[in-house]
């Protein structure tokens, strides 16, 4: 497989993700998917509390971002490709984060970092990412 043929399945796969919101927050409109924000926190708040899906969150995040990073670590070919391997990276540190870092510990990061004051720009972010993975990955083909 073609280091394009990889961006642009991978591409496809990365904007699935970027896209997906739990259930509880799906809506079709951008200023409801905002307004969920305190709900988001009640569920990091769970998730905090239970130690084994924590640890069962950092393996898979940790299997995924593996899976990106060794099957596509491209760093030059355009846009597309280093995004998708930035986004490979990313999940992996965070997997590794997951599993090291105590509970406890991301409390204090997510008051420190002022979470719910940057939750609309998370939130755009992860939209125009998965808009421009979705773009890339499914109109690469058609233009040849």
């Amino acid at each position: 497989m073609t280091h394009a043929a990889k961006s642009r399945h991978s591409s496809r796969l990365l904007s699935r993700l970027a896209q997906t919101r739990p259930i509880s927050q799906r809506d079709p409109e951008l200023a409801a998917e905002l307004a969920q924000g305190p709900a988001l926190l009640e569920t990091a708040a769970q998730l905090l509390n239970a130690p084994a899906l924590l640890l069962v969150t950092g393996m898979l995040t940790v299997v995924a971002g593996l899976a990106i990073v060794l099957g596509h670590n491209v760093w030059r070919g355009g846009a597309t490709p280093v995004i998708v391997t930035i986004l490979g990276w990313l999940m992996l540190l965070k997997g590794f984060a997951l599993l090291v870092v105590p509970a406890s510990r991301w409390v204090v990061m997510l008051e420190a970092s002022h979470y719910m004051v940057l939750y609309p720009v998370t939130v755009a972010i992860a939209l125009v990412l998965g808009g421009y993975l979705t773009f890339s990955g499914f109109s690469a083909g058609r233009s040849r």
